[in-house]
Formats: C-alpha cells, sequence, structure tokens
C-alpha cells in the first residue's frame, strides 16, 4: 500500500488521483480516529523541514488518499481535513500535524441539515423551537455522522449499521476485549407530558326570540318599558362574560283603556233632592261624598332586537403519562430497572407557528397565506404589499385596500381559518385529539430514543488488519466470532475507530470499538391490546377493534379522564344554552289582578301600579372561569425491541 498527501486551497474540490495522488508532505507516521457524532481527526508525523506550514498563502486543507496496488491511477481517498492547530515539537526532527475533517462552514450547513430532520413525527414544534442541531435529534435514536471523505452529513443509528461488515476471527485475539458498559440497560422509562392553554370562545347570539316566544308584550306601565332591556355595552344577568351587544324595544300600536275599572282616589260630590210638583216643596233627601272610578292606560311593546354577545375564558393543563417497556435480555438478573424522564411541557397550543406573517413591501401571489393581528389570511390577487394592512366592509365582504392606489378598493387578500393550529383557542381537550396524537408519538419516540441507548450495554474492543478494517465508518455494524462467547459470535454497532498507519510498517492496523445491542430482536409474548376511549381521528383500528395507535412500530393506546366542561362552547350560539331562563314580572294580566286587590276606596291604583311595573329577569349560562381544569391521561404501550447483538443465552 502507498499513502499519498496533497495540500489543496478548495475544501471541496473533487479528488482525482491524477492530481492528489502526491507527496506534498513526507509522512513517516498516520492515525486516523472517529468516535461516532464527532469529527474525524489525523494526526501525521513528518520530517521537520523549518518551513512554516502556518504561513500566509500556504494551503490548509489535505487530502489523504491511498493506493493497495502502488499505483497513483489507483488511489483512493481516506480523508479530507484541515489543519487545526500548531504542529508538536517544533523543535525537534519529527512533529506531529493535527488535521480535522470539519467541513468548510461547518455550523452552516449542519444547521441546513438539521432542518431537513424537522419532520413529524421526530420533530414537533410543540416541544420548543431550537436551532440547536443537537436538540433535533431528541427524538431519534440516531447521531449525526461527518464522512471524513466527503463531509458529507448523515445520520448514524444507535444500534445499527447502514452496513455490516462480517470480520469473523480475522482479528488480533489477544486485543479482543470486551465488558459492560457505564449504564446498564433500562426495561421501562416514563415520562410525563404537560400542556396548558386558556381556553376561549366569544361569539354573538340572538335572544329575541327567547325573552318573547308570545311576541308582543302588554302592560299598563309604559314607563318602564324603554328601560326593559339592558343598553348595548352594558352586562347582563349576574353572570360574567355576557355583554348586551344590541337592544331595541318600540311601542306598537295606539295607547288603550283596561275594560275594568278601578278606584282613582278622587272625591266626588253627590246629592239626591226632591221636589213636590203639586205644592212645589222639596229639600234634600240625601248627599254625601264618593271615589271616582276609571280605567288604566295600556300599550302594547315589541321587542325588535336583542343580541348578547359572550366571551368566555378558561385555564386548562393536560397531563399525559408515557410508560414504555423494553424486551431485554436479563443481563443484570434484575426483574425491572425504570427510570422516569424530565417532564415535557408543550409550548404555544393555540398558536400558528407555521404560516407566516404578513410581511410589507413583499411579492404575494395567489394562494398565498399569512397571518396579521390574529387572523389568517390568503391572497386572492397577485401583488407586492403595501406598508400597510387595512380592512374594509364591501358588500358585506371582508377586502383589503390596496394602498394608497387611485383605481380605489381592490381585493387582494380574503379571510380564512389556520391549517396550522395545533388546537383551536375553544378547544377543551388536546392529548385525545388527531394533533395530540402526533404529540404522543413524539414523546413516545422520546423514550425510545432513550432505552435504544441505554440497549447497547455490551461493549467490545478488537484491532484487526488495515486490509480489513480500512473502509470502516461509524456508519458500520461489524460481525466478529470467538469460540468463548456466548452463541460463538456477536455483532455490534461501530462506536469508535483508529486506523494506525507507518512508514515501512507491514502490518498497519485499525482498532474498533463496538456497541452491542442486548435486545431481543424478536417479541417473546403475545403482543396487548389495549382499549381507549380516545375515538378521534389519527387512530388505527387493532385486530380485536379495539382503538389503538402506532408509530415507528409501537402500538400505544390512551385512556384517561373525560375533560371537565363547565361550559360547553360549541352550544353558546344557541339561545337555549345561553340563556337559561327569561323571567318575566307584572306582565299584563298579573297588572289587573295586583290592580283588582288595591282598589279601594281613597286608593289611587293608577298612581301605585309603579311597583308593579313589567319587569324582565334574564337568567343566562355562567361564564365565570374557574379554577385550571386539570385532566389527566395514561399512555400504554406495547414493549420495545431491539437488535439482538449477542446471545447470551446461549
Amino acid at each position: 500500500m502507498t499513502i499519498y498527501f496533497a495540500w489543496t486551497d478548495d475544501p471541496d474540490v473533487p479528488f482525482k488521483p491524477s492530481e492528489h495522488a502526491r507527496y506534498d508532505l513526507p509522512i513517516l507516521s498516520l492515525e486516523i480516529s472517529q468516535t461516532e457524532g464527532e469529527y474525524a481527526t489525523m494526526t501525521i508525523v513528518t520530517r521537520n523541514e523549518g518551513v512554516g506550514l502556518l504561513r500566509t498563502g500556504t494551503p490548509k486543507w489535505c487530502l489523504l488518499s491511498e493506493s493497495r496496488t502502488g499505483d497513483p491511477a489507483d488511489a483512493e481517498l481516506l480523508f479530507r481535513g484541515r489543519v487545526s492547530g500548531i504542529p508538536t515539537d517544533l523543535a525537534g526532527i519529527t512533529y506531529a500535524l493535527e488535521f480535522t475533517a470539519q467541513p468548510d462552514r461547518a455550523a452552516e450547513k449542519m444547521a441546513a441539515y438539521a432542518e431537513t430532520l424537522k419532520v413529524a413525527p421526530w420533530w414537533d414544534p410543540l416541544y420548543g423551537e431550537s436551532d440547536d442541531p443537537a436538540d433535533v435529534l431528541a427524538a431519534r435514536s440516531a447521531l449525526y455522522d461527518i464522512d471524513p471523505r466527503t463531509h458529507r452529513i448523515r445520520l448514524t443509528d444507535f444500534l445499527t449499521g447502514e452496513l455490516t461488515l462480517d470480520l469473523g476471527n480475522k482479528y488480533d485475539h489477544e486485543s479482543f476485549e470486551i465488558g459492560p458498559g457505564e449504564e446498564p440497560p433500562l426495561t421501562s422509562v416514563s415520562l410525563k407530558v404537560a400542556g396548558e392553554w386558556e381556553q376561549q370562545a366569544t361569539g354573538d347570539v340572538n335572544l329575541k326570540d327567547r325573552v318573547t316566544p308570545l311576541g308582543e308584550i302588554r302592560t299598563v306601565t309604559p314607563d318602564a318599558m324603554e328601560s326593559l332591556l339592558p343598553t348595548a355595552g352594558s352586562g347582563i344577568g349576574d353572570s360574567s362574560g355576557w355583554t348586551c351587544s344590541e337592544s331595541l324595544i318600540e311601542r306598537v300600536g295606539d295607547y288603550g283603556k283596561t275594560l275594568a275599572t278601578f278606584h282613582t282616589g278622587e272625591k266626588w260630590y253627590w246629592m239626591i233632592e226632591w221636589q213636590d210638583e203639586a205644592t212645589g216643596t222639596g229639600g234634600i233627601l240625601r248627599d254625601g261624598y264618593c271615589d271616582r272610578l276609571g280605567t288604566l292606560w295600556t300599550s302594547t311593546w315589541e321587542i325588535k332586537a336583542f343580541r348578547a354577545s359572550y366571551d368566555y375564558r378558561q385555564p386548562r393543563r393536560e397531563e399525559v403519562t408515557i410508560t414504555l417497556g423494553a424486551d431485554l435480555q436479563p443481563v443484570l438478573g434484575e426483574e425491572s430497572r425504570s427510570e422516569t424522564l424530565p417532564d415535557l411541557t408543550l409550548e404555544g397550543l393555540t398558536e400558528d407557528r407555521v404560516t407566516p406573517l404578513w410581511t410589507p413591501k413583499k411579492a404575494y401571489k395567489r394562494g398565498d397565506r399569512v397571518q396579521h393581528n390574529g387572523r389568517f389570511w390568503e391572497c386572492i390577487l397577485q401583488h407586492t404589499s403595501d406598508t400597510f394592512f387595512s380592512v374594509t366592509p364591501t358588500d358585506g365582504r371582508e377586502v383589503i385596500i390596496w394602498g394608497n392606489n387611485s383605481i380605489g378598493i381592490v381585493e387582494q387578500w380574503k379571510s380564512v381559518t389556520s391549517e396550522h393550529l395545533p388546537l383551536s383557542k375553544r378547544g377543551d381537550h388536546f392529548f385525545d385529539t388527531a394533533r395530540g396524537a402526533k404529540a404522543i408519538d413524539h414523546a413516545i419516540l422520546r423514550a425510545r430514543a432513550f432505552l435504544r441507548a441505554r440497549m447497547r450495554y455490551v461493549m467490545c474492543k478488537v484491532t484487526g488488519r488495515w486490509r480489513d478494517l480500512r473502509d470502516v465508518t461509524c456508519r458500520h455494524s461489524v460481525r466478529i466470532t470467538h469460540p468463548r462467547l456466548p452463541g460463538k459470535e456477536l455483532t455490534g454497532k461501530v462506536v469508535s475507530y483508529t486506523k494506525a498507519w507507518a512508514e515501512g510498517s507491514q502490518s498497519p492496523t485499525v482498532t474498533i470499538e463496538l456497541g452491542v445491542s442486548v435486545g431481543t430482536e424478536k417479541i417473546t409474548r403475545k403482543p396487548r391490546r389495549m382499549y381507549s376511549d380516545a375515538l378521534a381521528p389519527g387512530y388505527v383500528q387493532g385486530k380485536d377493534g379495539k382503538t389503538e395507535h402506532e408509530v415507528e412500530g409501537i402500538t400505544w393506546a390512551i385512556s384517561g379522564e373525560t375533560p371537565k366542561r363547565p361550559v360547553i362552547v360549541n352550544r353558546l350560539s344557541l339561545p337555549s344554552y345561553a340563556c337559561i331562563g327569561a323571567d318575566w314580572d307584572n306582565l299584563y294580566n298579573e297588572q289587573l289582578q295586583h290592580a283588582a286587590e288595591m282598589s279601594m276606596p281613597r286608593v289611587n291604583v293608577a298612581a301605585k301600579m309603579g311597583r308593579y311595573q313589567t319587569k324582565l329577569k334574564l337568567r343566562m349560562r355562567s361564564l365565570a372561569a374557574q379554577d385550571t381544569l386539570v385532566c389527566r391521561y395514561t399512555v400504554e404501550c406495547e414493549d420495545l425491541t431491539g437488535p439482538r447483538g449477542i446471545n447470551l443465552g446461549a
């Protein structure tokens, strides 16, 4: 084998043997190392020729290649990297140079790649937005892998490589090391996810027919009728949350009189005289005083309009406890080993974090959607936005004024509902909805990633020949055999590797460390079938007809409390629900009865009818907020299974 080294100014230059299989630097020895999730590094020992390799104008990038045949035309790239530090022992005969296989603009490229991973169910913005690429992997059982040759960024799984190299027994058996990892595997984990929001419902309800089921209202106290209804803007009833948005009551027809008569309290004198026609004599037979009788004035009224607006707000909280078990080999002899992960709190349950905000002086095309001042809009006319966003009602519709354009009002947007609200502000439950199921999916995947990382409990380290392990990376799994292993073999995921070469050496080596899973590879018992009351979209039907959901091969079901609903917001627009009752006092017939009861000499019935004015008392449904309403759920999952890298029971 022959090693070549070429300096270059271009970190992304395509490798060409005809150009880069050269000896820009004499190499006495080299070592290439990488640990999963990190950049590969290379240390080269070279002769000290007294030349400053870091001086201005000197290339800082290198291409290291190897030809197995010794022919430069057969050279294959092994490492692409940048000088990462000052050479060691600058005054010595030789010194060591450090290189790192870190891409140019690495942070930018890593962030761009991480953005491509923000897809459900492995990413859910409800768990918090983050620009840290590491946070994107919270629900993935994987780490970033940066190829030391191409600098391509990919993912590598915790337990299984994308390709398995069969090393067999072709390694130095004296180098064989095997033992337990630092953290024991777990048989289960649990975590709690909570979501908090303020349930909100606003709207308007027409109460006209609810309060006057008989239509017209007749009364003998007309002066009180104009104040019978609450005025616009004032509260209704004794409950909070209800406001009169419109009220109008008018007299219909002319004033009339009652058929019955009542005492008026007015006295009038009466006298009976007699006279004899024959004699012409006469006198007063009888005289005295009495109360005058009279009728009451009546009027008929009609409620022309009566609307009430509501503003209901209720703080809510939901908690779901998720338990995920793992099917493991009995590595520690314990029946169970469980851990509780830190609690998670969802963010922005009632916020649209996808639809962009409207921006002035920006080109918009038909179909574009924006949000502005808490509302959502869809572009219906291609245009460049003005400096302001103005809504003007026209012909019963809402349109947007096109700036100060002389052509007047032009429809550019139409009002729409958001497609990306996790939960409507009117919603009273979340986790047993389709969107809530997606949030649970993500939480289960976080638990799954944690369990799978702990499944890698057996660690193995061996040293093999360069020619057998030359192409190994942290994306590979390796199978090895050993006569004293249970089952005579194991397969593990490469955790790290070190490739060592020295000038004149006939046996360059590669040392690999493997993480071996202690899973069972297959389900060892019949899967449980759990029932759930949650029949929201997003669930799937189990074989036995019970409701289940599935993510990454894990079947789960939710059960728990029924959300408390002191107010059913979807019914607030129904007059019969909004207004529990309309109690009328002193309608016409009652007033006549009161008048008759009061009618007696020296009593002015009409004057006293003021105490029996026609009144309306509305009993509105209470919208008063209660203390935070808490609803708790439980999610049960089928056990997680992982690959069996070693058969400890063989």
